[in-house]
Formats: structure tokens, sequence, C-alpha cells
């Protein structure tokens, strides 16, 4: 990724993304919406656009939430270099 790049994330079920930038401080959450659209039918992904990065951006940590409203208990990240 380099500044400019727009984050999407993918994830195979409805539900919801929670996000900090640079740790955990002030996260972020967004919705999953179907990878085909809102018309999508049966999408087989979910996806959600986090942010645009930036050059204060070094790390993305991220976590999803099912439909059921069971957070997943494990984060991912992504390091900008």
């Amino acid at each position: 990724m380099q500044v400019g790049d727009l984050l999407v994330v993918e994830w195979p079920r409805p539900g919801e993304v929670r996000f900090g930038v640079n740790g955990w401080r002030e996260p972020g959450q967004k919705k999953l919406v179907p990878a085909a659209g809102v018309m999508g039918g049966h999408a087989r992904a979910f996806r959600a656009a986090l942010l645009r990065i930036t050059a204060d951006v070094r790390r993305v940590e991220f976590t999803f939430r099912g439909a059921d409203g069971m957070w997943l208990g494990r984060d991912f990240f992504i390091r900008i270099d």
C-alpha cells in the first residue's frame, strides 16, 4: 500500500469491521456490504472501505464482527512502509 491508496477489506460473511490506525486509540467501525453491490443477491464476499492511506499511517489493525453480534476474537493488521 502507498499514500493515496484506499484500504478495502473483504470477509466471507456479513457483519462489521472495527479498525484502528497506528493502534486502537480511536477505533472506527464500518458495515460490511456485499461485494457485488447492494443489489448483489447471494454475495460470497462482503467489503468495507476503511480509509485512504495518508503519510502518517504506519499500521492499520482490524477485526470482524458477524451478523450474530459476536466479534471474531482475533486481530489482523496491515503495515504500511
